[in-house]
């Protein structure tokens, strides 16, 4: 059984950016070539072209979106600390057990 095309939901930059998430992760970068990003996310070559005229620029969306999670998850991580902190600091001033 051969592989399967992605789930035809999201819009086609989004598919092609799943896609080329998954086989960058799998492959390597180097290793992924246009053509099967565009077979494996089910869109036309032409489409494709119009939201990522080269391999470069669709790496630099995948890079984009890999900094945008990976600060929201830091962002996450500050809120937490910073609650922990007040908490522990409130229960010290107030002669309690940190």
């Amino acid at each position: 059984m051969g592989k399967e095309l992605k789930q035809q939901s999201g819009s086609p930059a989004e598919r092609i950016l799943d896609v080329a998430s998954d086989l960058f992760y799998r492959q390597g970068y180097r290793a992924t070539g246009i053509n099967e990003v565009i077979k494996e996310s089910g869109v036309a070559k032409a489409t494709f072209y119009n939201h990522f005229p080269t391999k470069d620029d669709l790496c630099y969306a995948y890079l984009e979106g890999v900094r945008v999670r990976e600060k929201a998850y830091v962002d996450g991580l500050k809120f937490h600390i910073a609650g922990a902190v007040s908490a522990a600091v409130s229960g010290w001033d107030q002669g309690g057990a940190v």
